[in-house]
């Protein structure tokens, strides 16, 4: 072989090629090592690398996806599909157990919604024990307008909940009863003749002893015949009068001079039962009439009998059995569940021990069992054959802290036999076996014994059951100083995995006494589970009853570690709109003191109504007390004592964080609304439709939704529902 010039090939002309492919992959080996060990060359790669790696991975999965479900070929990255009514149906059995009613009557508020969830939601209160868990976020809803079936002529849902507030006898928080006035007083205002007249159907639902008193000052203002109509009907229905006398003189004048005649009736049996003889003749006149229905009839019968009203209902008989049935259902459940969790302990133990004792075993080789008999038997009984056995060595597993049982090995012949205890008969004959020498050696082996020879079984630590050491509790809870970890039973032998943050809040359910500790059933909206009480601040709830038969208040349980204050009845408010100021008496004309936060959850401790309006007195700080105008509160979400020294943050304020780790979103339908705060009845700015994707700047409860604040074009910010919106990337990344 020969170049072109006719000269013979160089050694380097033949390694040339060799010596070039070497350099290339000591290169590559150098590139590899210098990426593999230092951390900025490594983070610049993959900044370049890593968009376009997923963006071909997203690209393929997405074509990879749309063909198996054409052709059903699997060429993998194949996403499925997932169904939108399994998981609607999961996040209402969600809310359920977990007992907020706060987002199913945002579920039924939302028009965005279809109608089949939104009356699923509603009808998925009527799973809660009582009226009393979902009563204060429905009042919320009610003025804001948005709830199904409100502006329809026919509201079965709404009807079938205000049958279960009136089989309780209606609200029974004082504080809460007030403010459901304002709430009816407002419905009774609006220009929207449909929901006067649910409103005027309601009312002796809800507000049984206040019901006449909402009622009557609306008599002279209404001209409508349907509202009429509707106001003559509320009136057959008054169930109760908190004050007789009261009332009678504001019925009197109404009876001598009605503004129209079909009032004289409901008035004259009001007047009755109130105590005024003077409509009994019209009464037994008007009891003959053909015109009454056969419920006005009774009622007329009971006015002629003068049965007064009574001044309070209570629930009725087929209420408190419904909720003893699901009280006794919920127990039923709870100690099957605890009673199935602790033979799976059981049986989990028992197999760890006897791999253990098996393991240990193995080690020491064949060893030989000595049984022996019962006391008392027989000579000939007492012979027995030593029972050897060969025991495989077995995987080495965590060993378990078990009582210890002493074994020998076989002894010879020669050997002498030891000498029993006083407690044991004498041992049988032993059979051939090695030296005395080596049988004298006692080995101590974790092996599983015989049940002559061990007794009982050892005995293994079991979860607490449900006994007199557990009472429910209504109280709330903060994550004090650190995070808290949540355990599935009481006591530290079964973490859950779940960690609570500082600065969360929610509901504690259930208290149990653990030796010096009292461990807590906690329910949050991040997470639920077992927690010490030393690691929490608590706030008891529960109201003091006095006994009904003594008068003297009942003795209160021992106040658990970590409780800060009890409170006889605990209700607590928010401002619906920003700048609502306190007031040193309810006046506008006091002594104005500051403005309340928004967010920050108040303790209301009085009401009291000065003229049409209604006033709450709210515990600002710790000893700092002032009036706020009732029209500018609503019910808080999740009950919080004002016990910070100031308001520094929101109550539900999750440390400028969002409760899912969002930073940004995606609208989850077509023209998602956009709010001017974090309530429904703001102002709403736009709405976003996908694919436009708005960065998370903060995240924070209102109105009993979660709300992602989002910015918006041109530097403005705006509130959307958590529901509303779905996680993503931001574009840049897409």
């Amino acid at each position: 072989m020969e170049n072109g010039d006719g000269r013979k090939p160089s050694l380097y002309y033949f390694y040339r090629r060799e010596i070039h492919q070497g350099c290339i992959l000591f290169f590559i080996l150098v590139l590899f090592l210098i990426y593999q060990f230092a951390s900025p060359v490594r983070k610049a790669i993959d900044f370049v690398a890593s968009p376009t790696v997923q963006g071909l991975s997203l690209a393929y999965g997405k074509a990879s996806t749309l063909l198996h479900r054409w052709t059903l070929i699997d060429l993998g990255f194949v996403g499925a599909s997932s169904d939108p009514d399994f998981l609607f149906r999961v996040q209402l059995a969600t809310y359920i157990n977990e007992r907020r009613a706060a987002p199913l009557l945002d579920i039924a508020a939302n028009k965005q919604a279809s109608l089949q969830r939104r009356e699923a939601a509603l009808l998925a209160l009527h799973k809660f024990d009582s009226s009393i868990e979902w009563i204060e976020p429905f009042l919320n809803e009610l003025p804001k307008g948005g709830l199904l079936e409100l502006h329809e002529e026919e509201t079965p849902l709404l009807d079938s909940l205000m049958k279960m507030v009136r089989s309780e006898g209606g609200i029974q928080k004082s504080l809460v009863k007030a403010y459901a006035e304002l709430v009816f007083e407002f419905m009774l205002q609006v220009p929207d003749a449909i929901v006067k007249r649910h409103a005027l159907r309601w009312i002796s639902d809800v507000l049984p002893e206040e019901a006449l008193f909402l009622i009557l000052p609306r008599i002279p203002w209404e001209s409508d015949p349907v509202i009429q109509a509707a106001l003559v009907e509320a009136l057959w229905d008054i169930r109760a009068v908190s004050d007789p006398e009261a009332a009678g003189r504001l019925v009197m004048p109404l009876y001598q001079n009605p503004p129209w005649p079909e009032l004289t009736p409901p008035l004259a049996a009001i007047l009755s039962r109130l105590g005024f003889p003077r409509p009994r003749p019209y009464l037994e006149k008007l009891s003959e009439s053909p015109d009454l229905s056969e419920e006005q009839r009774v009622r007329v019968r009971v006015a002629l009998d003068a049965v007064p009203y009574p001044r309070w209902l209570k629930k009725s008989p087929e209420a408190e059995e419904l909720a003893l049935r699901r009280k006794r259902s919920r127990e039923q459940q709870y100690q099957a569940a605890w009673q199935k969790q602790i033979k799976i302990k059981k049986e989990e133990r028992m197999e760890q021990v006897i791999l253990a004792r098996a393991t240990a075993a193995a080690a020491k080789g064949p060893v030989v069992v000595e049984r022996f008999p019962p006391k008392g038997a027989a000579a000939s009984a007492a012979k027995t054959v030593p029972f050897v056995k060969e025991i495989t060595p077995a995987p080495a597993v965590k060993a378990v802290q078990e009582p210890v049982v002493k074994v020998v090995r076989a002894p010879s012949k020669k050997a002498p036999a030891a000498a029993p205890a006083e407690t044991s008969p004498p041992p049988p004959p032993s059979p051939p076996g090695p030296e005395p020498e080596e049988a004298a050696k006692e080995q101590t082996l974790a092996m599983l014994p015989e049940p002559a020879e061990m007794g009982p079984p050892p005995p293994i630590e079991e979860a607490p059951k449900p006994s007199s050491n557990m009472r429910s509790v209504d109280m709330i809870f903060e994550v004090k100083n650190k995070e808290v970890s949540l355990y599935q039973n009481p006591g530290p032998d079964a973490p859950s995995g779940v960690f609570l943050p500082v600065g969360t809040k929610g509901k504690a359910n259930l208290v149990y006494q653990l030796g010096e500790d009292s461990w807590y059933q906690l329910a949050s909206k991040k997470g639920g589970g077992w927690a010490n009480g030393k690691s929490l601040k608590l706030f008891d709830l529960s109201p003091e009853v006095a006994s009904a038969k003594t008068g003297a208040p009942p003795a209160k349980a021992p106040a658990a570690p970590g409780l800060e204050g009890e409170r006889r009845e605990s209700t607590y408010f928010e401002v619906n709109t920003p700048n609502v100021a306190i007031y040193e008496k309810p006046s506008l004309e006091s002594k104005k003191l500051e403005a309340l936060i928004e967010g920050q959850a108040y303790l209301a401790t009085r009401s009291e109504k000065v003229g049409p309006d209604r006033w709450f007195l709210l515990e600002v700080r710790p000893g700092v007390f002032g009036w706020a105008e009732g029209i500018y509160l609503q019910l808080a979400d999740v009950p919080q004592p004002a016990l910070m020294v100031k308001p520094t943050q929101p109550l539900s304020l999750r440390q400028q964080k969002s409760a899912f780790a969002a930073e940004w979103v995606v609208a989850g339908v077509k023209d998602v609304s956009v709010y001017e705060r974090p309530s429904i009845a703001s102002e709403m700015l736009k709405s976003i439709s996908p694919p436009d994707v708005f960065e998370v700047v903060e995240a924070k409860e209102g109105g009993g939704s979660e709300w992602y604040k989002i910015k918006l074009p041109k530097g403005n910010v705006g509130w959307v529902k958590v529901m509303d919106v779905n996680l993503t990337k931001p574009s840049s990344q897409q």
